[in-house]
């Protein structure tokens, strides 16, 4: 009976055990699925990069070479002229002109052009300075050109080793995924699924908590205005006051002099009034007398957060809401603490509008849903990787973008993870190596990996590093 007891206390813990390990498998072959699928999306980003650095290379040859036929056909008319003169000194000079060819057989081109240019210059038919900086010129655009076309030549094999190593890598990750699906069907499925709806919930996370930053800061930052404001409103009462009182009216006041006497008056010696006579007393004014203006200190500007603090006496807390502490600055894109999937992705100060023309990049990528991912291709119905489809998408709208993912993101404006619209693309890994469009609703669509096809899923946000705004 205690055996049979112990047994069923065991069992379960055995089976316990055994649904972690399967778990952790699953996990596992998730991630090395993963793993195998940046792999082969970098090399093929690698295979793109030499790519367009081959075709680049390729533009400034047929560039070169133009250039060069053109100076050939100035030299040759130089030429032209040369042998001209030398012929016409050669029949109107004798024998004397024989030196100008002298031994054939024995001279140089060096000196047999010498020789020419010098007799040229002697008639008058051509510019010696000038023809030697074409034949320099001539001849280092030749090197150039020389030079390029062996980098062209590097770069393709480069592309072609790489290409290998791209459509290797692809197999292997084909294969593992095979191998893991056959053998652990939906709970794959379901695995993937669920580090999904983790990433987009810590993703909203981040958006909340980044936007309540944004809040805050927008909330400090206008009442610290208001205070601003209502200290100056003070100041400018104060300046209107004291204006008042300088421009009053003077007050005068009146004044009694002393009585002085009079000189020679008939008061004592007639016996009369003592007010005849001119010996009474006399009124005078005094001048008027102005106040002194009150002075009233003024603050030409605002003072700052702190020192309207200190004035107000009101507590320097920023947490309190009309608070006179220091305010934070204006309210800033998603940063390293607020959105840590995406810490490294650059945003605008202010982002640019939504393109008008978003909806048809959109429309055209939508069109292509179904058609097979291929490296390196863009062809419309036939097959897309990444950047071909995004390319794609935004040419028919009339923007221009560059066919790799790397080069996307670093050629057009970068925005804030919560700022996104439809059309925007978003970018993944590190270094960049995958790129999908936006749709909305928490959806891309995108050309996602060896033996897939365009498709529209939910994004996963823990790949993603960054997003921008062509249009």
């Amino acid at each position: 009976m205690v055996g049979l007891l112990a047994a069923g206390l065991v069992a379960p813990s055995a089976h316990a055990d055994g649904v972690t390990d399967q778990q952790q498998q699953v996990t596992d072959d998730l991630a090395e699925i993963q793993r195998l699928e940046q792999r082969s999306s970098e090399l093929n980003e690698r295979y793109l990069g030499y790519l367009n650095d081959k075709a680049a290379l390729e533009a400034e040859i047929a560039a070169g070479q133009i250039q060069i036929d053109s100076q050939s056909v100035q030299i040759a008319a130089m030429q032209e002229q040369l042998a001209s003169v030398a012929v016409a000194q050669f029949t109107g000079s004798g024998s004397g002109t024989f030196a100008l060819f002298g031994d054939t057989a024995s001279a140089t081109d060096g000196l047999q052009r010498e020789q020419l240019v010098r007799a040229a210059v002697n008639a008058g038919a051509v510019d010696a300075d000038d023809y030697e900086t074409q034949l320099e010129q001539l001849h280092h655009a030749q090197d150039d050109l020389t030079a390029k076309q062996a980098k062209v030549e590097g770069l393709a094999e480069q592309a072609a080793s790489t290409l290998a190593a791209t459509q290797q890598a692809g197999q292997a990750y084909q294969d593992e995924l095979a191998r893991d699906q056959a053998r652990l069907g939906d709970l794959l499925v379901q695995e993937q699924q669920r580090q999904l709806e983790q990433a987009a919930a810590d993703h909203a996370a981040d958006v909340a908590k980044a936007r309540a930053a944004q809040d805050q800061a927008a909330h400090d930052q206008a009442a610290s205005n208001q205070q601003a404001a209502q200290v100056q409103a003070a100041q400018d009462q104060a300046a209107q006051g004291q204006a008042a009182q300088v421009q009053a009216p003077a007050t005068s006041t009146t004044t009694t002099a002393p009585a002085v006497a009079g000189s020679g008056g008939n008061g004592s010696s007639g016996g009369g009034s003592s007010g005849s006579g001119g010996g009474g007393s006399s009124a005078t004014t005094a001048p008027a007398t102005i106040a002194p203006p009150l002075v009233v200190s003024q603050v030409t500007s605002p003072p700052s957060n702190n020192d309207s603090a200190a004035t107000d006496g009101s507590s320097s807390d920023t947490g309190s809401s009309g608070d006179a502490g220091s305010a934070p600055g204006p309210a800033a894109a998603v940063t390293a603490d607020t959105a840590s999937p995406a810490a490294d992705s650059p945003a605008a100060d202010s982002p640019p509008p939504v393109s008008s023309r978003a909806s048809v990049a959109v429309a055209a990528a939508k069109s292509q849903l179904g058609v097979p991912y291929r490296f390196a291709m863009s062809s419309p119905g036939v097959a897309f990787d990444c950047s071909g489809l995004t390319s794609y998408a935004w040419a028919q709208a009339g923007v221009s973008i560059p066919h790799q993912s790397g080069q996307q993101y670093g050629s057009t404006p970068h925005i804030s993870l919560d700022d996104l619209q439809p059309g925007d693309l978003l970018f993944y890994y590190s270094p960049i190596s995958h790129v999908s469009m936006y749709i909305g609703n928490g959806q891309v669509i995108q050309a996602p990996a060896p033996g897939k096809f365009v498709e529209i899923v939910a994004v996963n946000w823990s790949k993603v590093i960054g997003a921008s705004r062509p249009g």
